[in-house]
């Protein structure tokens, strides 16, 4: 599994930019194989989905602006049943 993770600063552009991957991986047939989910308490727009893509599954998370959100985010992904092979990227 391949988690995408971007982290930054109120306003910088996170939640944009994986919008588009997501959308992009999309349009190369990728499989939506849970959400996008919409992020609870967090900013508007925030939302997480998982995609297989060429025989890999990809993880995708917006609500970046703090670590912990991350980590959490990566703890949970590494426990579901798609993350038999997880790399970062």
């Amino acid at each position: 599994m391949h988690i995408i993770i971007l982290e930054g600063k109120d306003n910088s552009g996170k939640t944009t930019t994986l919008k588009i991957v997501y959308e992009y991986l999309k349009l190369l047939n990728a499989n939506v194989e849970d959400g996008p989910n919409f992020i609870e308490d967090s900013d508007i727009g925030d939302f997480q989905a998982v995609l297989s893509f060429q025989k890999k599954i990809v993880a995708i998370f917006t609500k970046g602006d703090k670590q912990k959100d991350c980590y959490n985010a990566i703890n949970d992904y590494s426990t579901k049943k798609y993350a038999k092979k997880m790399s970062m990227c």
